[in-house]
C-alpha cells in the first residue's frame, strides 16, 4: 500500500472515531427520558411525541401533552409524533389526529393513578381526551369507525389546545 493510501485510510478511521464519539456524546447529553416532561407518566413508544421548545428538546407521553407544551406560546420546532398504525416517528405537522376516541393510551377515562398506585377520581388530566397521531388519513378514518373520535389536522389541534390548554 502506498503512502497516500495509508494516509487516506488513517484519515477516514480518525473521522469515523470522531464521528462516533460526537454521536455518543450527543446521545449522552440529550437522552430520551423515561417520563413525560408534562405529566410525569411513562413514555411509551407507540404514543411518544417530541419537539424542540424554546431551543430545548422535550419528550412527552402523547401528542396532547407534547402539543400542550407547544401551545403555551412557546416557539416549537421539529415536532415529531409516533404514527399509531406503523409505530414510525414522523413529522407531527404531517399527521392527522384522532381526538376524543374511546381509546385512551395514557389514562383511564374514569380513574387516574398517582404516585405509589393511589387511585384518584378524575378532575383534570392533560392526556384526556386522547389525541392519537396518524400519518395516513384513511387509517385514521378506519380507527374512528372502531373507536370514535373526531379527525383534526395538526394546525387545528394546536389551535384547539391554545384555546383550552
Amino acid at each position: 500500500m502506498d503512502r497516500n493510501r495509508r494516509e487516506l485510510v488513517v484519515f477516514f478511521l480518525i473521522l469515523a472515531v470522531l464521528g462516533s464519539g460526537a454521536f455518543l456524546w450527543w446521545r449522552h447529553a440529550n437522552p430520551e427520558p423515561s417520563l413525560c416532561e408534562m405529566c410525569e407518566r411513562p413514555i411509551h413508544r407507540p404514543t411518544a411525541f417530541s419537539a424542540l421548545v424554546d431551543g430545548r428538546k422535550i419528550w412527552a407521553c402523547c401528542p396532547r401533552c407534547g402539543l400542550s407544551a407547544c401551545a403555551g406560546g412557546h416557539e416549537a420546532r421539529e415536532a415529531e409524533a409516533t404514527d399509531h398504525t406503523t409505530g414510525k416517528v414522523v413529522p407531527a405537522e404531517s399527521c392527522v389526529y384522532v381526538v376524543g376516541s374511546s381509546l385512551t393510551p395514557c389514562c383511564s377515562s374514569e380513574v387516574i393513578v398517582m404516585g405509589e398506585k393511589i387511585p384518584c377520581g378524575r378532575c383534570f388530566d392533560r392526556c384526556y381526551p386522547s389525541a392519537i397521531a396518524f400519518s395516513a388519513t384513511d387509517k385514521a378514518l378506519q380507527f374512528i369507525k372502531e373507536y370514535g373520535g373526531k379527525l383534526l389536522p395538526f394546525d387545528a389541534l394546536l389551535k384547539e389546545l391554545r384555546k383550552n390548554p
